[in-house]
């Protein structure tokens, strides 16, 4: 039976745009309240605006998720405007061309500070106020299709191998929701038609500070990527039947992934420890 969500409150890390607004309008339609998390506040608040438009209840806040400061204080206002959250998703990330062996020393700085330490920062900010709710609980994580296969050698090194890493995270957090009644879903993407390409042009000084990409930069995305719209409501219909998984790609993703379990499998090496005698 789908669980009944109208009432309920989500968090969206990454929610201004691409596939962190797709998630939170696949929620607003159920009739959840979606919280648009995002270091580009205008760009939140002018999403939650439209989504208000649009007949959702929608809030924005600034918050930088490489920043346990400013989480927590997502969390202090989340927890003072409605007392608990029931869906928390990790959706926030940033990727830079390059392998690890070359790229700069900022930029990858910057991609794990926010694609794996910014996802422990999250869950270990905002996930008690999931823990809190009553009725329906979900924390979802954006992952990578990138974690299905090996991660093949060319620009998306540094992306995939950070991803990897938030996998990780995500599946130890699914261990810890499961012990306490707390539904998860790890959403593995393809390359979705969103502006992730140009993510520096919110990135903090710290980290090299802003940078803009020219739109041709993200042909590759406009041209082949999937819908983030589609993506997103199928991984929602994942959280809702409970599933662990949900992974939108194509087939060379599929045949990626079967390739690398066959090399699992074939690497298997099983020890039969020795019988005893008394």
């Amino acid at each position: 039976m789908t669980p009944e969500l109208k009432g309920t409150v989500a968090a969206i890390t990454g929610g201004a745009d691409g596939i962190g607004l797709a998630l939170a309008k696949a929620l607003a339609v159920h009739g959840v309240t979606v919280v648009l998390l995002d270091i580009r506040e205008d760009a939140a608040h002018a999403a939650a605006e439209q989504l208000s438009k649009d007949g959702h209840s929608a809030l924005a806040m600034g918050c930088d998720v490489s920043d346990a400061a400013s989480l927590e204080a997502a969390a202090r206002r989340i927890g003072s405007e409605f007392g608990a959250l029931n869906h928390l998703w990790v959706n926030a990330g940033v990727g830079v061309a390059g392998d690890l062996t070359d790229v700069k020393q900022s930029s990858l700085d910057w991609v794990y500070a926010v694609n794996v330490e910014g996802a422990i920062a999250t869950v270990r900010a905002l996930l008690p106020l999931v823990e809190a709710a009553a009725g329906f609980r979900h924390v979802g994580f954006t992952a990578s299709s990138n974690t299905l296969g090996r991660i093949p050698a060319g620009p998306f090194g540094v992306y995939a191998a950070s991803k990897w890493a938030l996998l990780g995270v995500a599946e130890s957090i699914a261990g810890w929701a499961d012990a306490r009644g707390i539904g998860s879903t790890i959403l593995c993407p393809g390359l979705l038609d969103t502006r992730i390409w140009d993510g520096a042009r919110a990135r903090p000084d710290r980290f090299g500070g802003i940078k803009h990409q020219p739109e041709e930069a993200g042909a590759v995305w406009r041209e082949t990527g999937m819908s983030a719209d589609w993506a997103a409501t199928e991984a929602i219909a994942a959280a809702l039947a409970g599933r662990a998984y949900c992974a939108p790609v194509d087939q060379h993703s599929v045949d990626d992934f079967e390739a690398r379990v066959a090399a699992v499998r074939e690497g298997f090496v099983v020890h039969h420890a020795a019988k005893v005698e008394s």
